[in-house]
């Protein structure tokens, strides 16, 4: 096992560092095909809110679900609370006993068992009851018993070595990161909580409930539609959001007791967990008010947690890009992340491989489009196209080798777009929009489909994302101009179907 540094918080801090397996590469070969037999149950039974390393739910959805929210609570004038939560030691955590089961040789007595593995009483007794009631995951999702049963030895007894020299380590708990059915096991044993916080926050009318769309989710409400999902939140692997369009942050206490059942231990400290709470109507000012800390700092004591306190931040940033639900959104902070990061990446690179003539053209401009990722899911201003694209066109110029403050030069920036064949940044970003409104038609994914339905604010408006996807159909129209064509908001079902790969 190797040590990797994350990147964030202080490199002497081994809490701030990840442990990479680095397996043999024959035993791949066997885990790959145990992993075939399990993938196809796991992605039919985990919740729908779950993404991350499950077919068809890649990150931008599970970001997109988050916008989403915020922006009909904003469009709405609705409270939100948004609760982002990090995990301790999330893959290193997960029982495998819930996934897999005890293997050949069961305990007599499963509750002291897991207490050996360093389970709380309550927890392992709970634990126990669990597996006794429902089984382990994998088996209840009819995964085949053998592929259980060898994903199971694979893991038992495991143990690793830190270094070259390393002695060795017994690992009773978690999966192995780096591991094909690493991920696979911290899912299927984080499925379990989720499930069951869907399950109480739903019997407590915690969730909203939306209605599905039946057909796109651009159409029209149907008011005999009664196919409605509990929508609350959004996960990526281990990354967990979960919102609550309300003033108050009721479902902290069941969260906290479903997760402490699984040996499932939240960071409570500032930059970890942390929620963005924006209260709306009357008496909002006073709900804040009671809130704030002697420093004036916003904060939300946990239950039964003694002197601990959920801090109240102004932005987080969530899947690598920040979420913030003052004033109209956070497009800018986003913008000025992207480019700040872009320039940083940039720099070192702008002669060896942007001016380099031993690339072709075509793998520079292809490693450029690169830095566009998921800005797909924002609805970008003026001002934020203007900073984005400077940082675009700084690229294009320097594939072209034509300067921006070169005093025998004048070329412009649409005279560089038309020497490399190449779009603008706006037309990327729409282009992106249509692909990946194409996806969601293709996938439908409840949540984001129920979300993207919806309707807000007195004048029953789309919310902002889907009226930009449609004024970028209707700037294709006019592109193509096609004489008969559905409505508006019928294009990206039929660019889906054909043009797919013009998209």
């Amino acid at each position: 096992m190797q040590n990797v540094y994350k990147n964030k918080g202080k490199p002497t801090h081994c809490d701030d560092h990840r442990g990479i397996l680095l397996a043999d590469t024959c035993s791949k070969g066997l885990t790959s095909i145990i992993k075939e037999s399990i993938d196809l149950a796991c992605a039919a039974h985990i919740p729908r809110s779950q993404y991350g390393a499950v077919a068809k739910r890649g990150a931008d959805y599970a970001s997109m679900v988050v916008r989403l929210f915020i922006s009909f609570a904003t469009a709405s004038k609705k409270s939100i609370f948004v609760l982002f939560l990090d995990l301790v030691k999330a893959f290193d955590k997960a029982i495998r006993e819930i996934v897999f089961g005890f293997g050949p040789m069961p305990p007599e007595d499963p509750a002291a068992a897991f207490e050996a593995l360093g389970v709380s009483r309550p927890a392992a007794a709970w634990i126990a009851s669990y597996l006794q009631t429902h089984g382990p995951v994998l088996l209840g999702w009819g995964v085949n018993e053998k592929a259980v049963e060898m994903a199971q030895a694979l893991h038992a007894g495991a143990w690793f070595a830190v270094g070259a020299d390393g002695d060795p380590v017994a690992s009773a708990t978690g999966g192995r990161q780096g591991c094909k059915l690493g991920a696979t096991t911290f899912n299927s044993h984080y499925s379990v909580a989720l499930s069951l916080l869907h399950h109480v926050c739903e019997e407590k009318g915690i969730s909203l409930r939306l209605r599905v769309p039946d057909a796109a989710f651009w159409a029209d409400p149907d008011p005999a539609n009664e196919s409605a999902v509990p929508t609350l939140d959004a996960t990526f692997v281990d990354d967990e959001a979960i919102v609550l369009v309300a003033d108050t942050p009721k479902q902290l206490d069941v969260l906290i007791e479903i997760f402490d059942n699984l040996h499932l231990e939240l960071k409570w400290k500032p930059g970890k967990s942390e929620c963005l709470l924006k209260c709306r109507g009357p008496g909002a000012a006073a709900h804040l008010h009671r809130r704030r800390q002697s420093d004036g700092q916003l904060a939300i004591r946990v239950p039964r947690r003694d002197d601990v306190w959920l801090s109240v931040v102004q932005e987080y940033k969530h899947l690598g890009y920040f979420v913030c639900v003052m004033g109209n959104g956070d497009t800018f902070a986003n913008t000025r992340h992207r480019v700040s990061s872009a320039l940083a990446a940039y720099a070192p690179l702008a002669c060896k491989t942007f001016g380099s003539d031993l690339l072709s053209v075509q793998h520079r401009l292809a490693f450029l489009r690169s830095a566009l990722f998921a800005g797909h899911t924002l609805v970008p201003t003026g001002r934020d196209l203007k900073a984005m694209s400077g940082c675009y066109m700084r690229g294009l110029r320097r594939i072209a080798s034509v300067p921006r403050f070169s005093p025998e030069n004048s070329t412009t920036d649409r005279q560089i777009r038309d020497t490399l064949q190449q779009p603008s940044l706006d037309c990327l970003l729409a282009r992106a929009r249509l692909a990946f409104a194409a996806r969601v038609c293709r996938d439908r994914p409840a949540e984001l489909l129920a979300l993207l339905h919806l309707r807000a604010g007195c004048d029953s408006s789309r919310l902002p994302w889907v009226t930009q996807l449609a004024s970028d159909v209707d700037v294709l129209l006019n592109f193509l101009a096609i004489s008969q064509w559905p409505s508006l908001f019928a294009g990206p079902a039929v660019l889906a179907r054909q043009n797919v790969a013009a998209l």
